[in-house]
Order: C-alpha cells, then structure tokens, then sequence
C-alpha cells in the first residue's frame, strides 16, 4: 500500500546480502549514518559546531520508531535520509541564485514520496518557503513580474526534480505490467487504510 522505492532498496538488501535477517537489519545502518551527517551539517551551518553535535546526537536518541526496539528495519529511516536530504539542499539553495540545488532538493524530495505518500506535505512547504523567502531581503528586485519570474523559475526546477523522480518509477512499473496495480495501491487502499482504520492499541494520541 506504499510507493515502490522502499521495497525496492529492501529487494536490493535481499538480492547484496541473501534472504536473511542479518541483510534486511543491516541496511538501514546505512541511511541512519548518512541522516546522522546530514543533520549535523545543517545545524552547524545554522549554528556552528556546538549545534551540529547536539543535532546529531539528539537524532541518535529521537529518530527511531518508538514501537522498534533498536535500529530495526523501517521505511521510515528511508524517509528520514531522503527528507533530511531535501532540506540539506533547499538551505545550500536559500542564499544563493544556482537553482541546481533546487533541482537536487526536488530530487531527494521525490524519493521520499517514493517511500510514503505522506511525504508530499513536505513540498507544499518548500513552495511556500520559496514564495517567501525574498520578502524583506535587501538588494532584491521589487518589481513584481521579476518577482513572479524569478519565482517560477524556482518551482519549475523543484518541481522538475520531483517530476523525474516520480515519473521514472512511474514508467518502471507500467514497464513490469504493475501500473494498474500499483495506482489501485498507493492512491485509493494506501490513503483508504490510513484514514479508515483504527489506531492501534496504546498508539499515541493525535495530538
């Protein structure tokens, strides 16, 4: 009921390392470490190194599942490389005029929808934060069509990341004879279970 790249990178585990349990444990060690680094150069481009420590150590402490015991496997360690990827990417687009960083922000974001649909909540966010990030800056042009141009131009390039990303899963799975399938899945049972059933028990409020 999820989008494909999470059990694509656990079939690539399977296919690495045999069709064990040691395999499927050992692969999220790996975004785990790179999340981990991600995280800490944020914070210390934000904060200075202090920050990025703590940021990192913090994200030892936080970032598991609480129903997980230890650094089991979970779609959500994808999730938490691809997200913090994207964010890593917006922040170096922030300051500066080179939209690749937009592009590659996009590109990460698109994986992270490819391991759960909730993901794309994210991207309402990176639009926002681009329509805005110029109000009050010094030296930036005011008029309104340079605005509105130099807008467009971002979220064509964020948005062209996640498009190809998207789009190229897409074409993989109508190639595999599962698009039907895979659109039955992900867009109409996916959403349809996580808004139809009930929480589990002992699960955290809402709130």
């Amino acid at each position: 009921n999820k989008p494909p790249l999470g059990y694509w990178l656990y079939e690539l585990a399977v296919a690495v390392g045999g069709y064990n349990e040691t395999a499927i444990r050992l692969l999220p060690l790996i975004p785990f470490l790179a999340t981990i680094v991600l995280t800490w150069w944020i914070a210390r481009s934000i904060r200075g190194d202090m920050s990025g420590l703590l940021a990192g150590a913090l994200f030892v402490l936080l970032s598991t599942d609480p129903y997980l015991f230890g650094n089991g496997a979970n779609m959500e360690h994808f999730m938490n490389l691809f997200g913090v990827a994207s964010l890593a990417c917006f922040l170096r687009a922030w300051d500066h005029s080179d939209r690749r960083w937009l592009l590659f922000c996009g590109l990460s974001l698109g994986a992270e929808i490819l391991v759960k649909q909730v993901a794309v909540t994210h991207g309402v966010l990176f639009a926002i934060a681009l329509a805005i990030r110029d109000i009050g800056r010094p030296g930036v042009a005011t008029h309104e069509t340079a605005t509105w141009k130099r807008l467009g131009g971002d979220w064509i390039a964020f948005g062209s990341g996640i498009a190809l990303v998207c789009g190229l899963s897409a074409v993989i799975l109508i190639t595999q004879g599962a698009g039907k399938e895979a659109f039955e899945d992900i867009f109409r049972y996916g959403p349809a279970l996580a808004t139809d059933t009930l929480p589990e028990p002992n699960a955290p409020s809402p709130l």
